[in-house]
């Protein structure tokens, strides 16, 4: 609790005993349940225990969101004392309950450690694995209930004494063979392929996986407000919270160029990357940050997307935008293969220059560079979601369990299937962006994939992606050079 591990992070996945974490409350209040029951019994200050109950309830309000409002006892007190009451109420009126599922406790005691087990083997991936897994928690509960809850009853001290050796010795011998419970594996060094003198720990690595988990949905930018601007035209854009952002970054007083950093989500990830690098431009004054969910910056595009994503409310408000605030250069990160209509295969007899893709971003561009000065457009990156990788998660548990010679090759996407889904909707836009003068488009494709190849994670454990969609902080760096030497010459 001190050092503010959280029951819900990525490292918490992978400990046999998680499930027992409220022993440890649990033991706490025996202490003090005598005297409270004592207080109660002799003068049954109910205004006494609804007093502690409220404090309780303040306290764990007081510390939400923290590790204490999870694992101190006295924000826990009020749960126990109503538990305690009901058990007091019930003995008092002779109700009296039967359990209809005795084993109930047996099956959670051994469910965690099974699904453990079940992940060591990687064999909670598919139907199978998970139908075993839960096979084998029945039957072990089971077991306990019949051998264990049945009998000790009826047995010698002395053979509960030998039973209870033996399984603690089992359990000990479970601790030591488990990685994940060593103290000396999660301060064991990484070497970071780039930066030799820059190492890491194991621990340190996951720590930052479990971050970008965490914050993936998140604003990864701080002191980004709202200006008149910016809710004259789109604050009655509601729908899709999570994912939208109308905000402006202020940088440098002296600076005269207005940057604007314009797509759907992928701009929301990358607006982190985007912010380091005009720091280093003193040209530089503000950075306008407008993304939608799902909604690219072409109303053309805007009009074929799924309407359960309202991009056709943005129709129109990005050109206002830049019509009113004549940004300096527009930067624009987007990915395309969600709209179904322009992801499918190019057919050979199509020809790109006469559809009306081509034609109705060829024409919205035109438009645009009425008003700035510079467009730079990137090529989308990977998706994970047709992988087996599920998250930063995957990537712990590989760090957790393999730590000494920790590989993620099996978590990387396939070049050609990355290709085959990327490819198609990306050439149909790159079609329409051919005859721009004023647009520059910046490649990725070769910062996350190899020649078989594209990985999910850099070869320290740092996860590249914060989901199956979005990129991470590390994820998005990558396109920081690329980015940099765009700008230089016109910030």
């Amino acid at each position: 609790m001190l050092e503010k591990r959280s029951y819900f992070e990525l490292t918490s996945q992978f400990k046999f005993l998680l499930h027992t974490w409220s022993l440890s409350v649990e033991i706490q209040y025996y202490f003090i349940a005598p005297l409270l029951y004592f207080i109660l019994h002799r003068t049954y200050g109910k205004h006494f225990i609804l007093s502690i109950i409220h404090c309780s309830l303040f306290l764990q309000w007081t510390f939400r969101g923290t590790t204490f409002e999870f694992d101190l006892l006295f924000c826990r007190l009020w749960q126990f004392l109503i538990g305690t009451l009901v058990l007091l109420l019930a003995k008092e009126n002779e109700i009296e309950s039967e359990s209809k599922v005795s084993n109930s406790k047996n099956f959670y005691l051994v469910h965690w450690p099974v699904i453990l087990f079940g992940r060591y083997s990687n064999i909670d991936s598919n139907t199978y694995g998970f139908v075993s897994i839960v096979m084998i928690c029945i039957v072990v509960s089971v077991l306990l209930y019949e051998f264990l809850d049945k009998i000790v009853p009826t047995i010698t001290t002395l053979f509960i004494s030998v039973q209870t050796g033996v399984i603690f010795g089992v359990i000990l011998m479970i601790c030591f063979y488990s990685p994940s419970l060593k103290p000396n594996i999660p301060e064991k060094k990484i070497e970071l392929s780039k930066d030799p003198v820059a190492n890491l720990s194991i621990k340190e690595v996951i720590q930052i996986n479990e971050k970008f988990g965490a914050t993936c949905s998140m604003l990864p930018i701080n002191n980004c407000y709202n200006d008149t601007t910016l809710y004259e035209i789109f604050h009655e854009i509601e729908n899709y919270r999570l994912w939208n952002h109308n905000c402006v970054v202020d940088f440098h007083p002296n600076g005269t160029k207005i940057v604007a950093l314009l797509g759907n989500s992928f701009a929301t990830r990358f607006s982190i990357t985007a912010v380091k690098v005009l720091k280093e431009f003193p040209s530089v004054k503000k950075m306008y940050l407008i993304s939608r969910a799902s909604c690219t910056v072409f109303d053309t595009l805007l009009k074929m997307e799924n309407a359960g994503w309202h991009c056709e409310k943005m129709i129109g408000k990005n050109i206002d935008f830049v019509k009113r605030v004549r940004p300096d250069v527009i930067i624009n990160i987007a990915r395309y293969n969600q709209i179904n209509k322009i992801k499918l295969p190019i057919p050979k007899f199509e020809n790109l220059q006469n559809s009306a893709v081509t034609f109705g971003i060829k024409k919205e561009l035109a438009e645009y560079e009425k008003y700035v000065n510079k467009i730079i457009l990137f090529e989308p990156s990977p998706l994970a979601y047709n992988s087996v990788f599920k998250g930063p998660g995957d990537i712990s548990r590989i760090l957790t369990f393999n730590h000494t010679s920790p590989s993620f090759d099996s978590l990387a996407l396939s070049r050609g299937s990355v290709e085959m889904d990327l490819n198609p909707a990306w050439t149909r836009v790159k079609a329409g962006i051919a005859d721009c003068k004023n647009c520059t488009v910046i490649p990725t494709f070769d910062l996350f994939c190899g020649k078989q190849k594209c990985p999910v994670a850099e070869s320290s454990g740092i996860s590249r992606y914060c989901d199956i969609y979005h990129l991470s902080e590390a994820g998005t760096d990558l396109m920081l050079p690329r980015l940099k030497n765009a700008l230089k010459g016109i910030l």
